[in-house]
């Protein structure tokens, strides 16, 4: 068994994202030992707000990786201004460039024009990293060699591993997005009375009201990581749906990392991830209702199986990364 986690650092790697925090990001800069650079510049939410930020992120970028001169440049594919100020560097200092993939470079109507660029770093990388097989083979249609880190737990220290608490409780973790079926999942939680519901994001996006909501379903808003973390943790389950059944969502990450059972929407990207320690719905209420009943009844032996996924998806990555060494010796050392 595994016991440390998965790592192969590059010579001289880096790794770049415009977020203000991001679970991807980080665990992939160590897996792959590459310094970890989160470009968020604060400016307003408005259009002009974000035109500056993308504005500055862009200059930023080039210029830290004109400064920094990497054999290797890991960058987020969104947004797409990242990516291409990489490759314009890249062109000045000779670095190899890395798409980190995500799947909104294909499914968002606006990110999606940005194709050809993404076409055209695929093909000249030595790999692509992919977070689901959807992704995967579109890559690999291009031209790029797919290396996919599907599951990608990691450690939280000081956060123990918890048994289920005796009164069922369980984490809804929303962004409020257009994929995310917000309505079902209030009318499914006001149908399960004898189930706590905790759920993080930004409520107000839906138009929800804290006070309209019944005893059993509490709004969070945004909050602390590391509270949420230890929320996770102390949970019977989370809950996380999406209507883009091929996706990996954050959530189960962490969740995996935890040892917590997922309820989530059917998806044979997380079915194979999650196997029994997971429960899988249809998006509509009857569906998910019974999944949250099957979680709660078999609270402790799915919560067993949530806890081998660590060590059994550790495993699977350092395999596959030993062959990803192999097979570009140069940039690993």
């Amino acid at each position: 068994m595994v016991k440390a986690k998965p790592h192969a650092p590059l010579k001289d790697g880096i790794m770049l994202a415009w977020q203000r925090e991001c679970y991807r990001s980080t665990t992939t800069a160590s897996v792959f030992g590459a310094e970890l650079t989160l470009l968020w510049p604060e400016f307003s939410q408005s259009r002009i707000g974000k035109l500056a930020r993308y504005f500055v992120s862009f200059w930023r970028t080039f210029l830290h990786v004109l400064k920094r001169k990497p054999s290797v440049t890991i960058v987020m594919n969104l947004p797409s201004f990242a990516p291409l100020a990489v490759l314009l560097a890249s062109f000045l200092v000779r670095s190899k460039v890395v798409l980190d993939f995500h799947s909104g470079a294909l499914t968002d109507k606006f990110w999606s024009k940005f194709t050809p660029l993404y076409k055209y770093i695929a093909k000249r990388a030595p790999f692509v990293i992919c977070h689901n097989l959807f992704d995967g083979a579109e890559v690999e249609s291009w031209g790029g060699k797919p290396f996919y880190l599907i599951a990608l737990p990691r450690n939280f220290d000081g956060v123990p591993i918890s048994p289920p608490p005796v009164q069922p409780s369980v984490l809804v973790v929303c962004s409020f997005r257009a994929d995310e079926p917000i309505n079902l999942l209030i009318e499914t939680m006001k149908q399960c009375p004898n189930v706590n519901f905790e759920v993080t994001g930004s409520f107000r996006k839906a138009g929800l009201v804290p006070s309209d909501m019944p005893k059993n379903i509490s709004l969070l808003g945004f909050i602390d990581y590391a509270d949420y973390i230890e929320k996770m943790s102390l949970s019977t389950a989370i809950i996380t749906l999406s209507d883009r059944s091929h996706i990996m969502q954050a959530a189960v990450h962490e969740a995996i990392s935890l040892g917590v059972p997922v309820i989530a929407n059917k998806s044979n990207t997380l079915e194979s991830v999650l196997g029994t320690a997971g429960q899988f719905a249809d998006l509509n209420v009857p569906s998910l209702r019974e999944a949250i009943a099957l979680t709660v009844t078999n609270a402790s032996p799915m919560r067993e199986k949530a806890q081998e996924l660590k060590q059994f998806h550790w495993k699977k990555i350092s395999l596959a990364l030993e062959k990803l060494r192999d097979e570009n010796k140069s940039l690993f050392k």
